[in-house]
């Protein structure tokens, strides 16, 4: 249904001239050079596509099976963790991970980097947040039988080498690291230009991303398997910042390019000719880079604020009842003087 759906926008947009066969009259050397290097148009998705994707799809699948198996047992014992609202947050996540892997987006991005931005966008800033709002760990571990917890706790324990890896998977500064890099290296042109004609390729780099998205929101969201003790409110909040300086970069620098700085996407421009044309493309995808980046990662770093507040007024000292009054105030020795004082 899909396929059938993105074949018959392309179809569509062809027919209304949005996308209509180029007429360069003097191509360089280096545009022919590209243009067959990049002659990969594509108006539906390969079986090869679908099959590399099936692994992704089952796996997300049986996530939810799980997920939902794990929210119905505690909904009857903790209804405020099994809430509607963390199974709506789940159910997004799932959705929105399967909209950056299957058409019309992927096909929408093998011919737009604005289609390749909006993947990044939703991948990395939509989808991992909201899957660890769900807190996906503990009410999945609930659905599974009493044994498989078991081994699973001794599995996790800092004893056991697989608790040992994941303690050094899971350090947040190699996190952060890890996240900006792959944010970065996301819109570099030699990135773009490798892995974009090799549809496996782009697979793996959208894997990728999302593993290395969902490890950075695990230490925002906290609802993460507790492996360590809690980075500090402070920490967190450069944890956010840092993110947003990096990327903000790069969305100015694509947005206010001059030239083409992917010869791939210069190519599909060259092959069949949009209405947005490949400056024009950059300018789009730079801007939504810049703009939905700021959004997430300010209102993150609000959102780690009031958490910092909320939990500082928790733990402020309360005064006494009377703190303040004569008994409490008077000098030793001086005691007498409140008798006389009472006096009529």
């Amino acid at each position: 249904m899909s396929q059938w759906l993105a074949t018959e926008l392309l179809s569509h947009w062809t027919t209304i001239g949005l996308l209509t066969p180029s007429r360069t009259s003097a191509p360089n050397v280096q545009m022919i050079t590209d243009q067959k290097r990049f002659s990969c148009y594509a108006t539906a998705m390969t079986t090869s596509d679908w099959v590399l994707r099936l692994p992704v799809i089952a796996m997300l699948g049986l996530l939810g099976v799980g997920y939902w198996r794990g929210w119905r047992q505690l909904r009857r014992a903790d209804r405020g963790l099994a809430s509607p609202q963390r199974l709506l947050a789940f159910a997004l996540s799932m959705l929105l991970f399967l909209l950056t892997l299957l058409p019309p987006l992927e096909l929408f991005s093998r011919h737009f980097l604005l289609g390749r931005t909006v993947q990044k966008i939703v991948l990395a800033f939509w989808a991992a947040p909201l899957f660890w709002l769900a807190c996906p760990f503990h009410i999945i571990v609930l659905g599974l039988p009493f044994a498989w917890r078991r081994r699973l706790t001794h599995w996790l324990r800092p004893r056991h080498w697989l608790g040992r890896g994941l303690r050094l998977l899971t350090q947040p500064a190699f996190n952060w690291l890890l996240f900006v890099s792959a944010i970065v290296l996301w819109h570099d042109a030699a990135v773009v230009d490798w892995t974009m004609p090799r549809p496996a390729m782009h697979l793996v780099a959208l894997l990728v991303l999302g593993g290395v998205a969902l490890l950075y929101w695990s230490h925002l969201v906290g609802t993460e398997p507790r492996l360590r003790r809690q980075l500090p409110a402070w920490v967190l909040f450069a944890y956010v910042v840092g993110v947003e300086i990096p990327n903000m970069a790069t969305g100015m620098t694509i947005a206010y390019g001059r030239s083409a700085f992917y010869a791939y996407y210069a190519a599909q421009h060259n092959l069949v000719a949009s209405g947005l044309g490949v400056i024009e493309d950059q300018m789009v995808s730079g801007g939504l880079i810049w703009f939905m980046g700021s959004f997430v990662f300010f209102a993150s770093a609000v959102l780690v604020l009031h958490r910092m507040f909320r939990h500082n007024k928790e733990n402020s000292a309360q005064h006494f009842p009377d703190w303040d009054s004569d008994e409490r105030m008077i000098a030793p020795g001086l005691e007498h003087r409140l008798k006389e004082k009472r006096l009529p």
